[in-house]
């Protein structure tokens, strides 16, 4: 009984973990109107708060403290539909930039580069 309480602790305590880590950030374009706006288009419950602004929206909290029209979101758990529609895509830039191999941005304009791509053009 002893040992199955203890495997039982382990697990919750895991699950906890991996929820924690599992938070993520964002900071993009966007002014506090467009958010309010975005939020009440995707069914979302918008509270302010004195940093900025919090929505809740399809099981999911996402918020953001605003500077002109920059913003800066932080939200908990996966990353789901709700907050790319929320706070849009993340660039290229920051989607190679962690270090995952992905397409990177050109610096003369539009497409991407992988130097791993087996096609050449020319």
């Amino acid at each position: 009984m002893r040992i199955l309480s203890l495997v039982a602790l382990a697990g919750v305590l895991s699950a906890g973990l991996s929820t924690a880590a599992l938070a993520g950030t964002q900071s993009t374009l966007l002014s506090s109107g467009n958010f309010e706006n975005r939020c009440d288009r995707n069914g979302g419950l918008l509270e302010l708060i004195d940093e900025g602004a919090v929505c809740h929206a399809a099981g999911v909290s996402v918020a953001c403290s605003f500077e002109s029209i920059r913003a800066d979101c932080r939200w908990d758990g996966r990353r789901l539909l709700v907050v790319d529609r929320l706070l849009g895509l993340p660039d290229a830039e920051a989607l190679a930039g962690n270090g995952n191999g992905g397409p990177v941005k050109k610096k003369g304009g539009g497409g991407f580069q992988n130097p791993n791509l087996p096609l050449k053009s020319k």
